[in-house]
């Protein structure tokens, strides 16, 4: 047994802690802090990573079980797509603007976490500045255009190409298609017409 542990645990029981072998090159178990709390604390998240491995694992066993397909031929833990960094990228952006307030409270309540509000004004501003910056080189660009088309008249051009290719008349017909099934939609309040 170690020597930590056979001092940390000597009130509680006289052989230390098993599994302790006095081995760490790292000097990782005083991480925590260098006193018997602080193991201690490094114990128990050690053992509640094993636990939540075993959690993970059993997940794996009631998917295989309830799908009859092996966990990793359709989860999106195993097959690289974008929705799981989106998720994972929302998660992280989350923590670092919101927290739970402590379960022993009532009401449970989200608020901000220390600089949850700086950084969210932030984000609101940075966001601003981008569609403001987009906006003004859209208007630019529009405006650039608007004097070729008083030079050369394009617009008439463009549109003529486009019209004998069809493509004005297909993009006017999706536009109204969508303008109606917007309409439906705020008209039934989000229900289908067979509701």
């Amino acid at each position: 047994m170690g020597k930590m542990h056979e001092r940390d645990m000597s009130a509680v029981w006289k052989y230390g802690v098993a599994g302790d072998y006095n081995w760490d090159p790292l000097n990782l178990y005083s991480s925590c802090g260098n006193d018997y709390k602080g193991r201690k604390g490094l114990r128990d998240v050690e053992v509640s990573h094993g636990r939540s491995a075993m959690l993970g694992i059993t997940y794996f066993a009631l998917w295989e079980s309830l799908t009859g397909h092996a966990i990793v031929e359709n989860n999106m833990l195993f097959h690289p797509n974008l929705l799981f960094p989106l998720l994972a990228l929302g998660y992280v952006g989350w923590n670092q603007i919101y927290e739970l307030s402590p379960l022993d409270e009532y009401p449970i309540e989200v608020r901000y976490t220390n600089e949850g509000e700086m950084k969210y004004n932030r984000l609101k501003r940075g966001v601003k500045d981008v569609v403001d910056g987009l906006t003004s080189t859209t208007a630019s660009g529009k405006s650039a255009l608007d004097t070729l088309d008083s030079k050369f008249g394009i617009y008439d051009k463009v549109g003529t190409t486009l019209g004998s290719l069809g493509v004005m008349e297909t993009m006017k017909a999706v536009y109204d298609s969508a303008v109606e099934s917007y309409s439906e939609n705020v008209v039934n309040g989000g229900r289908s017409n067979d509701e």
